[in-house]
This record gives structure tokens, C-alpha cells and sequence, in this order.
């Protein structure tokens, strides 16, 4: 007997995102600009939580806002960014500086950048503060991930290319992710005679 759940994870809304950046936006320290890029790249590219603790500054094109990115399976594919999150990422590489290695660094307590790789609970344990702080329900990078597709297939982008964005081997787990929003619309077109 096959089963089926409701998914975990939930989309955020707008005016979520635009708390979570302008939170990010007026701390001017180097956590700030860390996690303002981590969150922008997390939702302008629909990247898992793996894989955006793991991405090099070799991988980013600032000229373009491509990222290279190796998901599951060890699958490359590229995802570009919108122009909020190339603002972000290139504020953070001005602080985080040109040295070749991960994109994202911890940044210690005393709020010196630390040169290696972020662990993916890191990148998951970034998102409380700036959550906690711009006074929004606790979300993952997952949730993130949820919004980058909900706002896609809301926007009417083909589901094959957003499919191939995501990096899903199925378009059915992409079609899973639409919004809650998109749901209650489609109901709403209903009416009875």
C-alpha cells in the first residue's frame, strides 16, 4: 500500500524574505554580509543545504551570477542567480576576500572570518538568528529550497526548467513543492451551480 505525507517543509512568503534580507541588510559585521549572501544564494538558486555549505568561489561567476553547482548523484548543473543575490554574494566576497576555497566561511564570536568550509548544519543553524531576529517562524535552507520552486511554477516557468534548476531527477517532486497559496487559488476557481 503505498502512502503519501504532506511535506514537511513549508514555502515562505514574501514579505518573510524580504524580512530575512533586510535583517541580514543592517548588520554591517561580517556575520551579516555571511548570512545575507548565504540566504540569497539558498533562495535565488534553490540550492540544498549540502550543497550551498559547500560551494567554492571558483564556482561563482560575478559577472554573470552563474554558480556551477554538483548535486546529488554527483550531477553538475548551473543555476544562475537573480540580482539581489549577486548584490549579496559580492558584498560578502568583498569581505570574505579573493582567496580561492569555500564561498562561505564561519565567522568565529569575536567576529573574525575563519578560512574553511561550513558544515551543512552550519548553513542550517544561519538561518535561526536572522529568523529569530526578523521575527518570522524558524526556516531551513529547505524551506528556502520550497520557495525557490513555489515562486518559480507560481510565475508560470515551464516545470522542465525549473525541474532542471532544482536539480530533481523527477518532475513529480518537482510539482510536489508548488505553494500552499497556489493550492488555495486553484480551489477558489471552483464554483458551484
Amino acid at each position: 500500500v503505498k502512502e503519501s505525507r504532506l511535506l514537511a517543509d513549508r514555502a515562505l512568503d514574501h514579505s518573510e524574505l524580504r524580512q530575512l534580507f533586510a535583517t541580514c541588510a543592517v548588520d554591517v559585521t561580517p556575520v551579516g554580509f555571511r548570512d545575507g549572501s548565504a540566504i540569497a544564494s539558498l533562495y535565488a538558486t534553490g540550492l540544498r543545504q549540502t550543497t550551498g555549505g559547500s560551494l567554492r568561489i571558483a564556482d561563482y561567476d560575478r559577472s554573470t551570477g552563474a554558480i556551477i553547482v554538483v548535486g546529488q548523484g554527483n550531477r553538475e548543473r548551473i543555476v544562475f542567480s537573480c540580482e539581489r543575490a549577486r548584490c549579496a554574494i559580492y558584498a560578502w566576497t568583498i569581505v570574505r576576500g579573493p582567496a580561492p576555497g569555500p564561498l562561505p566561511y564561519p565567522v568565529d564570536k569575536a567576529g573574525r572570518i575563519v578560512i574553511r568550509a561550513m558544515t551543512p548544519q552550519a548553513v542550517m543553524m544561519r538561518l535561526k538568528r536572522p529568523s529569530e531576529q526578523a521575527d518570522i517562524a524558524p526556516c531551513s535552507p529547505h524551506d528556502l529550497r520550497r520557495t525557490f520552486v513555489s515562486d518559480l511554477l507560481e510565475a508560470d516557468t515551464d516545470i522542465a526548467v525549473v525541474q532542471r534548476l532544482a536539480g530533481h531527477a523527477s518532475p513529480h517532486t518537482t510539482a510536489r513543492r508548488r505553494g500552499d497559496e497556489t493550492l488555495r487559488r486553484a480551489a477558489m476557481r471552483l464554483h458551484v451551480h
